[in-house]
C-alpha cells in the first residue's frame, strides 16, 4: 500500500510539474517576435513534452 502511495504522490507532482512547466513555456513563446524563434521554442516545448511523457512511462 506504502508503494501505491508512492507512486501515486509521485504521479501527482510530476503532472503539477508539467502544467507549471507548460504555463511558463507558453508565457516564454508569446515573447519571441519571428517565426523562426517562436519555432525553435515550440520544437524545445514538444521535446520536453515527450521527456516527461517518458518520465511517467518509466514511474508507472
Amino acid at each position: 500500500m506504502l508503494k501505491t502511495l508512492f507512486i501515486l504522490l509521485a504521479v501527482f507532482v510530476i503532472i503539477k510539474l508539467s502544467i507549471l512547466i507548460f504555463k511558463d513555456a507558453l508565457k516564454f513563446l508569446n515573447m519571441f517576435e519571428s517565426k523562426n524563434e517562436s519555432f525553435i521554442g515550440w520544437l524545445f516545448l514538444c521535446i520536453l513534452a515527450l521527456v516527461i511523457y517518458n518520465l511517467i512511462d518509466i514511474i508507472l
